[in-house]
């Protein structure tokens, strides 16, 4: 439907459709916020246009209706002491290579988790930022993995900037630290999480599991070693050994499933390299986990 004045200069069509009045005139007599009224534009266009799609109606008279949409509140923007005082409890030093990158080149998450070590010169100290990560489900991607790294940033405009001195310093030597090959990612998920199993508990060396010994008799009088599938399915023990036993287990089986190779239980993730790519990438929830 057409917003555009009739040729004898009368007014605006749209104003004549009674979804234009709900929009502009009965919603905000009512008392609702412009918030409230974009909203509900949105969830009326989608189903006049599902109907219109299907055949049930001509055209999709909401979809030419233009609304004014309310202004942003106020972005809140950490000061210096506040960056130091998240900066200080940071747990690992990748966390604060990470956070200290970020901070200074302002450059998006989506961003952030796609540079490798072609991505930075360290000897002009510059950056070229033209990769974005996106996570997405195994039908949206070619290979069937969890996140997809795209050849352009979210806006489509590669860029290259400058960066400071002692932030490329400090990437370097995180580089260097941590054997980050070409073409790795700089950040994977591997180096944020630490070697523990469900409920963070630190994960038992075989020793401490021979340890444990056997569960306490069943009525029939078996006993099993704890650590094991006959202790946790049939003794139903959960004790940290057969709890460490069935994160195992079930991480093994995912393997199998997907096809990767475990290099080593780092969080409850494979940090082989098959996973640099497909798997490897931070995910926002992970990057102030603690051990």
């Amino acid at each position: 439907m057409s917003t555009r004045s009739s040729a004898s200069g009368g007014s605006p069509r749209s104003a004549e459709k009674p979804s234009h009045r709900l929009l502009t005139v009965v919603l905000p007599e009512e008392g609702a916020s412009q918030s409230t009224v974009v909203n509900v534009r949105t969830c009326l266009s989608a189903m006049m246009q599902m109907a219109w799609d299907h055949g049930y109606c001509d055209d999709n008279p909401v979809k030419g209706i233009r609304l004014k949409h309310p202004p942003s509140g106020p972005i809140v923007v950490a000061t210096v002491p506040q960056f130091q005082r998240v900066y200080a409890a940071l747990p690992y030093q990748s966390a604060k290579v990470f956070a200290r990158l970020g901070v200074s080149t302002g450059t998006r998450y989506c961003e952030l988790i796609s540079f490798t070590p072609e991505d930075f010169d360290f000897g002009g100290c510059m950056l070229t930022v033209g990769k974005s990560t996106v996570e997405v489900t195994a039908d949206f991607h070619p290979a069937g993995h969890r996140f997809l790294t795209r050849q352009y940033t979210k806006n489509g405009e590669h860029r290259r900037m400058k960066i400071d001195a002692d932030v490329a310093e400090m990437v370097r030597e995180h580089i260097a630290v941590n054997n980050i090959g070409p073409g790795q990612l700089i950040f994977p998920v591997r180096l944020f999480t630490a070697r523990t199993v469900a409920a963070r508990r630190e994960r038992m060396s075989e020793e401490e599991m021979q340890a444990l010994g056997y569960t306490d008799p069943l009525p029939n009088g078996r006993q099993y070693q704890h650590g094991t599938l006959g202790a946790y399915v049939t003794a139903k023990c959960r004790c940290a050994g057969c709890m460490q036993w069935s994160a195992d287990y079930g991480r093994s089986r995912k393997r199998r499933t997907t096809g990767t190779r475990g290099a080593g239980v780092v969080g409850g993730l494979a940090p082989g390299p098959d996973r640099i790519h497909g798997q490897a990438h931070l995910v926002p929830h992970l990057e102030l986990r603690s051990p």
